[in-house]
């Protein structure tokens, strides 16, 4: 992590890295919002070293995330059994979705890495089992920003404003959120996800690459990884384009009762039904802040 603070100061300096925070004014606000784009990977120690990400927050007097987060055991607990309830197929397991030979790769898979196979884990709908299969990419190939201290970068902002009793809110629901991501899909399109993420090393460049363009602040690169893949679109449109949609009719009327400090995943910023164009278009200015 140490090699992280090491780049972020450096570019920094060099006013290298434009940064992945936009100040969001006009239209009738009185005080300026902000909105900040994580990396669901990354810690929010991260952000320590980083002044203007620091200011932003003093400045403003909520914190709104796409959902509130709970770190507390009990808060995770119920988070697990909630995810536990959306994620698991009902009168269907991996054995029905696939060939023998296909499932026998999958098994093997599963208990080489999480020490549980196939029979263990059928249950589970595909997509759980690729959020499963990018943390293992992860742990893998960015050990660095895995293993770093204390919570991710969504939360730790919204436990700053709660230690400093600001306003915590969140643009949708924690159920909303699941619900988008466990059954957008059909179990025919996930499984083909599922498949080619253990077949294929595509996953683990693309995750390596999303690092360093998140680290570079390197939004063109991000939409490319993102967008590139056109078979995907309906998912990219569920997941990014409609919430943006739904989040921006929100977000005027958050921003018009007090200054905000808005923290959600980059990928809702970029693209013609991003975040910075769709709040352009209603009459905002938005100015990208360095760090």
């Amino acid at each position: 992590m140490l090699g992280i603070f090491v780049a972020v100061q450096a570019n920094a300096q060099n006013n290298a890295n434009p940064g992945m925070l936009w100040k969001v004014t006009g239209n009738g606000l009185k005080q300026p919002s902000y909105l900040f784009g994580t990396y669901h990977l990354m810690k929010g120690s991260f952000l320590d070293t980083i002044n203007v990400v620091q200011d932003a927050l003093e400045n403003t007097e909520a914190v709104y995330g796409e959902v509130v987060l709970d770190e507390s055991p009990e808060g995770q607990q119920a988070m697990q059994q909630l995810i536990l309830s959306k994620a698991m197929m009902q009168g269907t397991t991996l054995k029905d979705l696939y060939t023998e030979e296909e499932y026998k790769e999958i098994d093997e898979f599963f208990k080489a890495n999480v020490g549980q196979g196939a029979d263990q884990l059928g249950v589970l709908k595909p997509m759980m089992l690729n959020t499963m299969i990018i943390q293992i990419m992860a742990q893998k190939h960015i050990p660095e920003i895995i293993s770093a201290p204390g919570p991710v970068l969504d939360a730790y902002v919204q436990k700053k404003a709660k230690e400093a009793d600001k306003k915590v809110g969140e643009l949708e629901t924690i159920d909303f959120q699941i619900s988008i991501l466990y059954d957008s899909l059909t179990l025919e399109e996930q499984k083909d996800m599922l498949y080619e993420s253990i077949t294929s090393d595509e996953g683990a460049e693309a995750l390596l690459k999303m690092n360093d363009a998140y680290m570079q602040s390197d939004l063109e690169g991000l939409y490319s990884l993102m967008y590139d893949e056109t078979e995907e679109a309906r998912m990219m449109y569920l997941l990014f384009d409609l919430r943006n949609i739904n989040w921006v009719a929100k977000m005027p009327a958050i921003m018009k009762e007090q200054p905000t400090f808005f923290a959600v995943g980059v990928g809702h910023m970029v693209g013609k039904n991003g975040l910075l164009n769709l709040l352009k278009q209603e009459g905002y200015k938005i100015e990208r802040i360095a760090y």
